[in-house]
Parts: C-alpha cells; sequence; structure tokens
C-alpha cells in the first residue's frame, strides 16, 4: 500500500522512480494507492494527502507501465480504510 502524501511521493518523479525499483515484480505485486490517514505525526508536521484526481493519474500512471493499481478511498475521503482514525477518537475519549 501506499499513502499518498503531497511533496513526499506524488510527483512524477517519485511514482517514476517507484516504477523503476519494483518493474521486476510488477507482474507480482498490486500496488493499492490511499489517501494519507490522519495521525497525530501528520498532523504535527503538516503532511497533507494528494487531492483524488492526482491519485487517480498516479493509479493511472502505474497502469500504463504494467502494475495492477487501484485507489482506495472515495472522492471526499469520508471512507476510513484502516483503525487509526477510529483508534485516535477512541483514545481521545479515554
Amino acid at each position: 500500500m501506499v499513502d499518498g502524501m503531497c511533496g513526499i511521493n506524488d510527483s512524477d518523479e517519485q511514482v517514476d522512480e517507484f516504477i523503476r525499483i519494483l518493474s521486476s515484480v510488477k507482474d507480482k505485486v498490486e500496488v493499492r494507492i490511499s489517501f494519507l490517514n490522519y495521525t497525530k505525526q501528520a498532523e504535527k508536521y503538516g503532511y497533507l494527502s494528494p487531492s483524488f484526481d492526482r491519485l487517480r493519474e498516479i493509479e493511472q500512471k502505474l497502469k500504463d507501465n504494467g502494475f495492477e493499481s487501484y485507489s482506495f478511498g472515495n472522492i471526499s475521503n469520508e471512507e476510513i480504510g484502516c483503525g487509526q482514525l477510529v483508534q485516535n477518537k477512541i483514545s481521545k475519549e479515554n
């Protein structure tokens, strides 16, 4: 799984590097691209997720290079893909 992060791994250069490094195993992996989950560290360092459209562009670039790839989440990022958001809320309440 690849969490998208603005300015960290969402540039064409970073995607190209990812493709280059994993090209020899592209038939053995499936790449899930997701919005960056909220965490206290993400908030602390100001990490943000790329837009839905940018995640789709990255997904398509991977597909164009022979990778099985899909985006996880929806356009408003309302779908919780893992327990981090829920756990953070539970931690604040207890």
